[in-house]
């Protein structure tokens, strides 16, 4: 039950009074005003009670609401925003192979190295600069694509070379991922400055495809 108000104790002493002139007068009219002031007591009271109940009643909806779209706003804030290339990225069916050869104390000589996707310096070049720029990647219905560029620089020369890979999105019918792989062909940038013959070499660019994947 409510707590006393300002109300009920206003209230309080005449209806007292009230009661004690009702005992004393037989005619009724004093017993007639008591329970008029009695029954309207009462309703005061319950319509307060009725009042807070409905108080309360709203607050708790209010916090639910706040409380439902403060949990939207952080799903909305978290969720993953990577496009479909990005996201296939990590498993697309190629494997890129970079190759240098030169000459090492009068004997033949190879590094084979896998190029990094946010680009590089190519080592063991000699006089030469050769970089390669981080990994362009596209997609179509069916297909999809990765696309690096070679550049090689000395002095004022400059030579480069674009290598594109193409493969499907979904395996072939019958065929395994990870079972064979399709050589790609070799794209190679032969290096020499005129007059310096320690500046000969080649730079090359190689893609193989899954042969799950292999593009038609």
């Amino acid at each position: 039950m409510a707590p006393f108000t300002s109300v009920d104790v206003a209230l309080a002493a005449p209806v007292a009074r009230l009661d004690s002139l009702a005992s004393e007068d037989g005619s009724g009219i004093y017993s007639g005003i008591t329970r008029g002031i009695g029954e309207f007591h009462g309703s005061w009271r319950n319509w307060r009670f009725a009042h807070r109940l409905m108080g309360m009643l709203w607050n708790r909806l209010l916090s639910c609401a706040v409380f439902l779209l403060v949990t939207a706003a952080n799903a909305e804030t978290t969720a993953p925003t990577a496009s479909a290339p990005e996201a296939r990225a990590a498993s697309a069916p190629t494997y890129w192979v970079l190759m240098v050869t030169g000459e090492k104390n009068g004997a033949p000589w190879l590094n084979t190295t896998t190029p990094a996707t946010l680009g590089g310096l190519v080592k063991d070049t000699g006089p030469w600069t050769c970089t390669y720029s981080p990994t362009s990647r596209g997609s179509d219905v069916d297909s999809g694509f990765e696309k690096m560029e070679l550049t090689c620089a000395v002095a004022d020369a400059e030579v480069f070379l674009e290598q594109r890979c193409d493969f499907r999105t979904k395996p072939k019918a019958g065929k395994p991922p990870g079972k064979k792989w399709k050589r790609g062909a070799l794209q190679t940038l032969s290096l020499r400055r005129k007059g310096d013959p320690t500046s000969t070499m080649t730079v090359s660019l190689r893609c193989d495809v899954d042969a799950a994947f292999e593009a038609p």
